[in-house]
């Protein structure tokens, strides 16, 4: 008698945790879904931004080199005593300085950028449920 009612309840709860299980792995598999998403979508921004930049850097050195040069040009004319290679030497020193400056800024800049480990709606079902369990 004790051994039947045993099999049945193990046969009538047995559904009901396989349901469990399956509603968790798939509830798994959406958030990984969901996370790839937002990661390729933040992917996505950064590849834009990076070809943006790598676009701007390039008009940047050309117009830099542009620019030393009328400098250069300029230096040589209002103060003849030093070289061309002196007025050269100086405005090269002058824009080294200010790239080295912008890098470290970009260095500082970029070390604070970090990758979503959780996206909105799973940090505000976290804290509902730590809530309720409280």
């Amino acid at each position: 008698m004790l051994h039947a009612m045993k099999n049945e309840i193990q046969s009538t709860i047995a559904p009901y945790i396989g349901a469990i299980v399956d509603d968790v792995v798939t509830l798994g598999r959406q958030e990984l879904a969901l996370l790839k998403s937002e990661a390729r979508e933040e992917l996505d921004k950064v590849r834009r931004a990076a070809w943006s930049f790598a676009f701007a850097v390039g008009l940047g050195t050309a117009s830099t080199l542009l620019f030393s040069m009328a400098l250069v040009t300029a230096l040589t004319q209002y103060v003849p005593e030093v070289p061309v290679w002196g007025w050269y030497l100086v405005v090269a020193g002058v824009v080294s300085l200010a790239g080295f400056i912008f890098l470290r800024r970009a260095k500082v800049l970029a070390s604070s950028v970090a990758m979503p480990t959780q996206n909105k709606d799973s940090k505000k079902e976290n804290s509902l449920w730590k809530q309720h369990d409280a």
